[in-house]
């Protein structure tokens, strides 16, 4: 269980005037966690009780209450205005002995409270008896010794006299007049000068949003959970909301975030393609008119499983460095191959693509296989194309990963385990499309495991599909003249076991021997 730490301040603020006393009084806190954080921007739960005599007391009276804390994690309640759950605030005696507040806190805003304070009531409180009690005072000013001199009451409040000394209705508007005036010509002043374009009129009762920061939770090696709170739109309609994280602090909507819909509320957002045993910084975001606001940072560390497979960097025989990407037991590169040379330096035939370096050769399937027959075990025990090490993966290998993939909830889509192709897929290059789960529909929820994959397209007599699909060997045939593949689309929202001829130019990825 997690344990905090609480710094509890009790404001006991009694009013009254003669025989009017407020059945209320407040209750502030700032909570903290074990390592000495603040508990910020969250929900919190409390469970008063008003206990008479003694610490262990009956309690006469019992509320509860929910409250945000403040970015400082400073929660404030009124005690006598919560959900009553016992008793009757009004009916309490003061007068009859000690009496005590115990207060009962859940950090994680629910019914588990793991955080308890129990402190004596003093003499504020108290000042609900007092306002009871017979002072024998009638209640008329005439009737008290010692009188102050009251002083004369301002009587050209409205005028243009004013010896109230404070500022009219009639000046702050003239006041506000100036300010705008004088807003408008800095405006005109820096357009003339700076040749740029006309600046928005100035909006009296639009203000940037107030968006606060979610906890993160449901951390993997590769994913996070997190999102926020939009308490208030700041006069204007909220067009995008989402997180945005990085590495470093305060990451901003200029690097990765997430789309999350619009409107003020509350939403969820999925981080994903994060890397293991890395620490990242996630704040949630708001925008309107007036521009994007942000909310506190929070910090949260990916899990890490003990391979070093992510910090590791492959080179092929050309000198082509490939980054690499665990998941599960099996270590993959997360590229796929681009060199015109077997590991032992002969050449193989290839085609490019008809994108960026990055999305590899393509190589017929005698290419990969350097000779080797085909093989169906694990491992495959073909190195092929790939450099040493390394081996080409058999079906059986691709079925281990296809299998990890769909048994973890994160890489799902949809609710249906079949669904993992967004989760393998990269985050751009692929034509977009409206079929949900598909890797074309909302790229940026792409690549979950950080596997990466793009859509190079094919060679079968002329280069095609670039954009919309990928095809990737295994080293295991179908017949004589075909061999597996899996077949990756922009529009189709499963992995698609595949057969198609040798001679088909298709992408490579290798696996760790």
């Amino acid at each position: 269980m997690k344990r905090f730490k609480i710094l509890i301040t009790i404001l006991l603020c009694t009013a009254y005037a003669f025989s009017q006393a407020p059945g209320k009084f407040s209750f502030q806190a700032v909570v903290r966690d074990a390592n000495n954080a603040l508990v910020a921007n969250q929900s919190v739960s409390l469970l008063v009780n008003i206990l008479q005599g003694s610490t262990s007391g009956n309690a006469v009276y019992v509320e509860s209450h929910v409250a945000i804390t403040n970015p400082n994690g400073l929660l404030t309640v009124t005690i006598g205005d919560g959900s009553v759950s016992a008793g009757s605030f009004a009916d309490i005696d003061w007068s009859s002995g000690l009496y005590f507040l115990k207060v009962d806190i859940d950090p994680g805003g629910g019914n588990d409270y793991v955080i308890t304070t129990v402190q004596q009531l003093l003499s504020v409180p108290y000042a609900l008896y007092a306002t009871e009690s017979g002072n024998g005072f009638s209640g008329d000013y005439n009737d008290l010794s010692n009188r102050p001199q009251i002083p004369q009451i301002p009587v050209e409040i409205s005028t243009f006299v004013n010896d109230a000394h404070y500022i009219t209705a009639a000046q702050l508007n003239t006041l506000l007049d100036s300010l705008y005036n004088t807003i408008d010509s800095l405006r005109n002043m820096i357009e003339e000068l700076g040749n740029m374009n006309p600046l928005p009129p100035v909006q009296d009762s639009v203000l940037l949003p107030t968006v606060s920061t979610l906890a993160v939770t449901n951390v993997t090696g590769y994913t996070a959970q997190c999102g926020g709170i939009i308490s208030n739109d700041g006069g204007s309609s909220i067009t995008a909301r989402g997180v945005c994280w990085g590495t470093a602090p305060n990451p901003t909507i200029s690097g990765n975030h997430t789309t999350d819909g619009v409107g003020a509320g509350s939403f969820t957002s999925l981080l994903v393609g994060l890397q293991q045993g890395t620490t990242y910084y996630v704040r949630a975001f708001a925008t309107n008119s007036v521009g994007t606001a942000y909310g506190y940072s929070q910090t949260f560390t990916t899990q890490n499983d003990g391979f070093p497979c992510d910090t590791a960097f492959v080179t092929d025989y050309d000198g082509n460095i490939y980054n690499t990407v665990q998941i599960g037991q099996q270590c993959w590169m997360k590229e796929n191959m681009r060199t015109s040379h077997y590991a032992d330096g002969t050449l193989v035939a290839y085609h490019t693509t008809g994108g960026s370096a990055e999305n590899g050769f393509l190589y017929s399937w005698s290419g990969m296989m350097h000779g080797a027959q085909s093989s169906n075990t694990n491992p495959s025990g073909v190195q092929g194309v790939c450099p040493d090490g390394w081996h080409a993966p058999s079906e059986v290998e691709w079925t281990q990963l296809l299998d990890y993939v769909s048994g973890q909830t994160q890489f799902v889509c949809g609710n249906d385990v079949q669904k993992i192709a967004k989760a393998l897929t990269a985050q751009s290059g692929w034509n977009t499309t409206s079929n949900a789960c598909a890797p074309g529909n909302d790229l940026n929820a792409n690549n979950a495991t950080g596997f990466s994959v793009l859509p190079a397209g094919e060679y079968i007599n002329n280069y095609s599909n670039y954009g919309s699909r990928t095809y990737i060997w295994t080293t295991t045939q179908s017949s004589s003249t075909t061999a597996w593949n899996q077949f990756f689309s922009y529009i189709n929202a499963r992995v698609v076991r595949d057969s198609n001829i040798k001679d088909a130019f298709y992408s490579v990825r290798c696996l760790q021997n």
